[in-house]
């Protein structure tokens, strides 16, 4: 905008040139909603000063409706982010499957951590220990309660309800695929299989093919982006190449008119 402004009125046959430092100025002031005395006379000086004003004013639009939005949009706060956080907050019930592998590790388990929320939480109320997926599903989503399952099988589930999904890893254990015992392709699956993992592919498969019900806390705000306002922008480069075009045509009619009078 500096520059285009600093030649259109340096070349205008038309308007009084203008020092570089004045129109900065005058930039600086227009998008501090502060006013300054500036005389276009030509055509497509008149334009570009329009054009600042106009860009300035669509951008403090998108700015505060921006903030507003941003202001009205409800964020979760979750009253804890791991087990200890869970154990000490004490405001959600715990539970696991009933007869899973995870039921085996946090009952077995030697972390004092594990044998407390084993004892206090999950054995204070028989329904902590939930008999069938659906039951469980039923529990998270109508009470205030968390659950430990694996992730294969919370990707697997349909949930009827928005969950989150906590940070951390708990029991991890390895998966694989079935093949009969000394197969000579159980080296082949394994290379071919290292590298699927190795280069992401196995990541985005997995986002791809399972159904994802899990937020984040997060979710539903994102910062504004150029590509947001990109209106404003596109009306920036329509002024100056508008007020560039009428230059020119300012140029050329100056020319004839000293044409025509020295005639």
């Amino acid at each position: 905008m500096c520059l285009s402004m600093f030649f259109v009125f340096r070349h205008s046959p038309y308007s009084e040139e203008k020092p570089l430092s004045e129109i900065i100025w005058l930039i600086v002031a227009a998008f501090c909603n502060a006013g300054e005395t500036v005389f276009a006379v030509s055509i497509s000086s008149r334009l570009l000063v329009l054009v600042l004003y106009l860009t300035t004013m669509m951008l403090h639009a998108y700015y505060n409706s921006f903030l507003i939005s941003s202001l009205t949009v409800e964020k979760t706060y979750l009253p804890f982010t791991d087990l200890q956080g869970l154990y000490e907050a004490k405001t959600y019930s715990f539970g696991v499957g009933y007869g899973s592998s995870k039921e085996d590790y946090l009952k077995m388990s030697h972390i004092p951590l594990h044998k407390s929320i084993w004892n206090e939480m999950v054995l204070a109320d028989p329904l902590n220990l939930s008999p069938s997926i659906p039951d469980l599903m039923e529990r998270v989503c109508t009470h205030k309660h968390a659950s430990l399952i694996s992730r294969i099988s919370l990707r697997k589930q349909l949930w009827p309800c928005s969950i989150f999904l906590l940070p951390g890893t708990y029991f991890p254990h390895p998966t694989t695929m079935p093949i009969q015992k000394d197969s000579p392709l159980t080296s082949t699956f394994q290379f071919q299989m290292r590298k699927l993992s190795e280069a992401g592919i196995m990541r985005r498969l997995e986002g791809k093919w399972t159904p994802n019900a899990m937020e984040s806390p997060d979710s539903g705000k994102t910062p504004i982006s150029i590509l947001q306002a990109s209106t404003a922008f596109c009306l920036t480069l329509i002024g100056h190449l508008a007020a560039l075009a009428i230059l020119a045509m300012e140029i050329v009619f100056a020319k004839w008119q000293r044409t025509k009078q020295h005639a």
